[in-house]
């Protein structure tokens, strides 16, 4: 990434660094300070583990938990189903591209990470890339692919579209966020049997249900018409499988789609004992952050890709195809010295986990252009940005604080007029 004007210097970060950067980094973009101060946060799950196990589970409908516990069979096909009903329109889409029926004759993949407010920055440098049109240095193509994990599952149903006022709208979101939309249960409250989370989210929900309005649905009915899958991340927490969701389809297949919208991006949020998982069809769903940082390639990969495509186009090629990723949280670590004391080596552990989680899937993506670079099946370009490693927080800002959110979309802002508009080709260091 260029350290021109983002700050990126690696000395400036060691001399900047205190003994809370790397935890608040990681924890924060996570949304895991959601509990007021994150070197309390494990032993608040802990004590919550232990009061709720003596109060025993909250109660679920017996009929749900029969048909959840026999099946698995059925969990299966139907997940298969789903995977090949997602690459049947994959290629498609791909084949679109290769006719010359689309703008470019690339296809182009744009994921978000999660990072809670922290998609601030995603945000801003989105709505940039989109007003600087071809005065950008990299143009921002006409996606054919957006996905989306945790706060990044928002950020891929507004920006369907491709409209830049979407754009436009998504920034001012983020820009606008409030710790008012969140709410820390009391400890005793603990006790009852149907506390499911540490933190009530409904002030999200709200703000999200309004974000879903007419003129999104209508978007997403369009980008479903013009081939475009809009992939929301989460994870089955009763089966424990990840679970893809494409919003688009829900938009265009049902007359009344918004609480089912709703419910997908409310469950893509939904952080694992920070805040109450959704029940969707009876299932329960979660943020599929703890699994992938940024949206992987779905269901069998790249061989079932080359297969299909092989069925159904012989020896022809397909064309590039080219990702984009977006991390919404610090990516790369700064150099700090751990206490030896039990919870700080805990959470210093915990943060390199949430660094391998973000980082894997760019690696990945690096080792299959390579390969693909012989194969070209299809051949595949990677380029990603991240959050500045030395991004420091207000020290006084709390969860889904503007104090947070508006530095990091002006970061954004500011990283998508440098030169090479900030896209990195490189593993992360």
């Amino acid at each position: 990434m260029s350290e021109a004007g983002v700050g990126s210097s690696k000395s400036r970060a060691v001399e900047r660094v205190s003994s809370t950067t790397r935890a608040s980094a990681s924890r924060r973009a996570l949304g895991f300070d959601t509990v007021a101060g994150m070197n309390r946060w494990p032993a608040l799950l802990a004590a919550a583990a232990v009061l709720v196990g003596c109060a025993g589970p909250t109660p679920r409908d017996p009929a749900v938990v029969a048909a959840i516990e026999t099946g698995a069979e059925r969990y299966a096909a139907e997940r298969r189903q789903r995977e090949d009903e997602s690459l049947q329109t994959f290629i498609e889409r791909f084949e679109a591209v290769a006719r010359g029926e689309t703008p470019d004759n690339t296809f182009d993949a744009l994921l978000f990470s999660g990072g809670a407010e922290w998609g601030a920055f995603g945000a801003g440098y989105t709505a940039q890339w989109a007003e600087l049109g071809e005065a950008a240095a990299v143009p921002m193509p006409a996606f054919d692919f957006i996905g989306g994990i945790s706060t990044g599952a928002l950020m891929a149903a507004y920006v369907a579209s491709g409209k830049s006022e979407r754009y436009a709208s998504l920034e001012e979101f983020y820009r606008n966020v409030s710790p008012d939309w969140i709410e820390m249960r009391p400890l005793l409250s603990l006790l009852s049997k149907r506390t499911i989370s540490l933190v009530d989210n409904e002030g999200v929900r709200e703000q999200v249900a309004m974000a879903v309005d007419d003129a999104l649905i209508t978007d997403l009915r369009q980008a479903h018409a013009e081939g475009l899958q809009v992939a929301v991340g989460t994870v089955n927490l009763d089966y424990g499988g990840r679970r893809y969701w494409d919003v688009a389809k829900i938009a265009a297949e049902n007359p009344e789609p918004k609480e089912r919208i709703v419910d997908v991006l409310m469950a893509a949020t939904s952080i694992a004992g920070v805040f109450p998982p959704v029940e969707i069809d009876g299932a329960l769903y979660g943020d599929l952050g703890y699994v992938e940082g940024i949206p992987a390639f779905q269901g069998r990969g790249l061989p079932a890709f080359e297969e299909l495509w092989r069925q159904r186009n012989g020896d022809t090629l397909p064309p590039l195809m080219r990702l984009w990723l977006v991390y919404n949280i610090a990516i790369g670590v700064v150099p700090e010295p751990v206490e030896l004391s039990l919870v700080p080596i805990a959470l210093s552990g915990y943060d390199a986990l949430v660094q391998a989680t973000f980082t894997n899937p760019v690696n990945t993506a690096l080792l299959l252009e390579r390969v693909t670079a012989e194969t070209r099946t299809p051949e595949i370009e990677v380029r990603w940005i991240g959050i500045p490693p030395d991004f420091e927080p207000p020290e006084d800002s709390v969860p889904f604080d503007p104090k947070t959110a508006n530095p990091l979309a002006d970061i954004g802002r500011e990283m998508a007029r440098l030169p090479d508009g900030g896209w990195r080709r490189d593993p992360p260091d």
